[in-house]
Formats: structure tokens, sequence, C-alpha cells
């Protein structure tokens, strides 16, 4: 991760509730991964939605804080990257009991989540995915996003500009 992690404070806390949240619970020094993605502010002059990015991981040590960094649309090329791609994550197929014949059962020690709004003709949704195991698309899809955005994170929250 680039830059140290910076606490989460009362001004971290000025973008309000966000509209996405991907996460994985990896194999490693921290029991979850989150990254929450929200709105920042339309810039000033185009108009062009700018948005959030905090990532908080939760330590095993659950006495531990949370360490939180932040990016935003401005600062890394790669977020805009990473929003279309969660746009564009497969969904799995519906299935009934006794569709399952020769299908491998996706199974590991990861789970990974998705949480963003969804739309159908007629309605808006809260959409939800969860799965295990590295080998599905979603699985894919965030771990590719977590790499793409390594190199942006840093412990200076974004500000609103304008």
């Amino acid at each position: 991760m680039a830059s140290q992690a910076a606490p989460l404070t009362a001004d971290s806390k000025q973008f309000g509730t966000p509209w996405a949240t991907f996460s994985a619970t990896p194999t490693s020094p921290y029991r979850l991964i989150e990254v929450d993605i929200g709105t920042l502010q339309a810039e000033p002059e185009t108009g062009e939605l700018v948005y959030w990015l905090r990532l908080s991981q939760f330590p095993r040590d659950k006495e531990e804080p949370a360490e939180i960094q932040w990016a935003d649309t401005r600062s890394c090329g790669a977020a805009h990257l990473v929003i279309q791609s969660l746009r564009d994550v497969e969904p799995p197929r519906l299935i009934t009991p006794g569709e399952l014949k020769d299908k491998p059962i996706l199974i590991g020690g990861s789970t990974y989540t998705l949480r963003m709004p969804a739309q159908y003709d007629d309605a808006s949704v809260r959409f939800e995915m969860r799965t295990n195991g590295p080998r599905s698309p979603l699985a894919k899809v965030i771990n590719a996003s977590l790499n793409a955005l390594e190199t942006c994170w840093s412990g200076t929250v974004p500000q609103r500009e304008g």
C-alpha cells in the first residue's frame, strides 16, 4: 500500500453512506479487506462525478483498530476502471436443486462480497452478491480491483474542490 493508514475521524465521515462496497476475507494478516465507494462531488466546470474510495483493513486481532486509507477518481486513474468492472461483473445463473450435476462447487478460505445499486426496468434495488473461493468471476474482479488500486491509497482524506 502506498502510504501510512489514517484513523477514521469525524472529517472522514463527511461523505455520508457509500453507494457501493466490495470486500474479501483473505487468508492474510487481515480478517476483512473492504472498499467503500461514494460520490465526493460533481466537478464544478464539467459536472463529471468524482468518487471517493475508502480502504478498510481489519486485523485478525479484533482488539486492533482497522487501518483506513483513501483514494479518489481525481488522483487514481485505476478507480474509474475498477468501478466499471464492478458494474460488469458476471452474475451467477440461478438454479434449482438438481441442476448442479457435473459442476464443481467453488470452495475456499476467502469470501468475496459486492453490494451496490441495481435497476430493473421499473424499479431500483440494492444488489448483493457473495461467493466463496478465488475462481468465481466476482472473486477475480475483486482481486483485480484490489491489485489495480494498490498504488492509489494514501492517508489523505479526499477533499471537495470549488
